[in-house]
């Protein structure tokens, strides 16, 4: 099962994707997300965060905080298969072949590749994603589709071949920062 966080200040999207389905999805308190990721989760669950990433400009508050949240959350899950952190860059290209699409282009690409959301009586795969759940399920279906191992050092390497790691648009390996080298990531 992929666990996926888009999280916030105060609060986070969270989407358990397990099968081609959602099993779960809720925006909920940090504080709840934190004490939901220490409960004991099966050895086959991975957790898959959205990584803040710096564009050279100053940032506030809310961002720090954000990343702080970020730590906390990958620290917290002491289960399952890995914390794998992602740029949002990278589900972007992924899910629309560029960096430069907005959040409405990532939501189409979804509801193109997975269906309609449906209705209450007849509903779609996403039938109840809202709001930050679409990036949450952006990020859960990016890991699914890239085919990526869930190693417990954290360093996401294709199933394929684990000595070879996905390139991002940057020409970093995914889910590790730029200037670092191949040492496992968060």
């Amino acid at each position: 099962m992929i666990l996926a966080i888009d999280p916030g200040t105060e609060q986070s999207a969270v989407v358990q994707w397990w099968g081609g389905k959602i099993d779960g999805a809720a925006i909920m308190p940090n504080l709840a997300v934190l004490a939901w990721l220490r409960t004991d989760h099966d050895q086959s669950h991975s957790l898959w965060i959205e990584r803040i990433s710096s564009y050279g400009m100053p940032v506030g508050r809310e961002v720090l905080e954000t990343c702080e949240w970020v730590g906390r959350f990958a620290e917290a899950f002491q289960h399952g298969r890995g914390v794998h952190l992602v740029y949002r860059r990278d589900i972007k290209l992924h899910h629309c072949g560029t960096c430069q699409a907005k959040d409405a282009n990532v939501r189409q690409a979804l509801i193109d590749k997975n269906g309609k959301p449906g209705t209450k009586k007849a509903p779609g795969i996403t039938y109840g994603l809202h709001d930050d759940l679409w990036s949450a399920f952006a990020i859960a279906t990016y890991a699914t589709e890239t085919n990526f191992a869930c190693s417990p050092s954290g360093d996401a390497a294709p199933v394929s071949d684990p000595s070879a790691r996905k390139q991002s648009a940057s020409g970093q390996p995914v889910g590790q920062p730029a200037g670092e080298t191949n040492s496992p990531s968060k």
